[in-house]
């Protein structure tokens, strides 16, 4: 589904040989690896991968931002870049047109520049083998749940062991008798 703005977009400014920055993340492992292996692949293009496990906390920005002579032009907003999203879509944007001495887009840009520049933006040689290998592993979990076709709630339930079920009886005799306050030792 992502590949929709590889194909098109990119492949255009890869044949004008104009250069870009994509930096995308781990967040919910969403990203396909072989659309990874295809942006590596535009030689105008550098990727990284913003790590928000090793960061501690979350990114999921969506932003485009294009620059053409001394204008920037800057798409920021809830959808991706596919033909659904761009056209019948219910999804919030908005676009911005700015000088480069605009305040807008320079705090835009300070801020990119500042996440691209961070520790956790880690370079492809860094990140593909480790990502894709997880990628791989929550998908088939996800194929596994979606092959059963009414979970069991018997089968998640938790279920006290022998020891804490002779607690939990214990427990309701000593909550029973008035008492606030007990003491487990194991």
């Amino acid at each position: 589904n992502n590949i929709y703005i590889y194909d098109i977009a990119e492949k255009e400014l890869e044949k004008k040989n104009i250069p870009g920055e994509i930096l995308t993340t781990n967040y919910l492992n969403f990203s396909e690896p072989r659309a990874l292996e295809k942006l590596n692949g535009l030689k105008n293009i550098t990727l990284k991968m913003y790590d928000v496990e090793a960061a501690g906390n979350g990114f999921h920005t969506k932003g485009y931002i294009f620059k053409k002579e001394e204008i920037y032009r800057i798409i920021i907003g809830s959808s991706n870049m596919t033909s659904a999203a761009l056209t019948v879509n219910k999804e919030w944007n908005t676009k911005l047109i700015s000088t480069e001495n605009g305040d807008v887009a320079e705090e835009i840009i300070k801020e990119f520049n500042n996440l691209w520049a961070r520790e956790y933006a880690l370079s492809y040689d860094d990140f593909y083998e480790i990502y894709r290998e997880r990628y791989n592993i929550i998908k088939h979990q996800r194929e596994i749940a979606k092959s059963e076709e009414i979970p069991s709630l018997e089968k998640y339930r938790l279920k006290p062991n022998s020891m804490q079920e002779r607690f939990i009886v214990n427990l309701r005799k000593i909550l029973e008798q008035g008492e606030e306050r007990a003491l487990l030792i194991s």
